[in-house]
């Protein structure tokens, strides 16, 4: 199983993103400061070793469009996977984290697993 694809939606500095991967080795190219390492750690964040994610956003962990704007409520992080299941998949609702089987995907796409994560007031 591999990463095909992760999109990234008012992540840090990354307010829509889209990065297609492909079987192989992928390499991420960029002048500093443009979100490479916040594509890798929303990576790990999703595909991580533990599960259930135990993650406290914090207030920079959403993304302003300016340093005197307001941070978005919530921010989304889904990673599409292709190839081979190895194991039983476990529907798992906790915390706003998400693993979804798709029996008959109408997309290429055979397995998606998403973390949402929503602001609150009192950060």
């Amino acid at each position: 199983m591999y990463v095909t694809e992760v999109l990234i939606r008012g992540f840090r500095s990354l307010k829509d993103v889209s990065v297609k991967f492909y079987p192989g080795i992928n390499v991420l190219v960029g002048k500093n400061n443009a979100g490479k390492s916040n594509i890798i750690r929303a990576l790990d964040l999703v595909l991580g070793e533990k599960w259930p994610p135990r993650y406290e956003a914090g207030e920079k962990d959403f993304y302003r469009a300016s340093s005197n704007a307001e941070p978005v409520d919530r921010f989304l992080i889904a990673v599409c996977l292709e190839g081979q299941v190895n194991s039983q998949v476990i529907v798992n609702e906790n915390a706003g984290a998400y693993i979804r089987l798709i029996q008959n995907p109408p997309s290429r796409h055979e397995f998606e697993e998403f973390l949402i994560v929503t602001r609150e007031d009192n950060l």
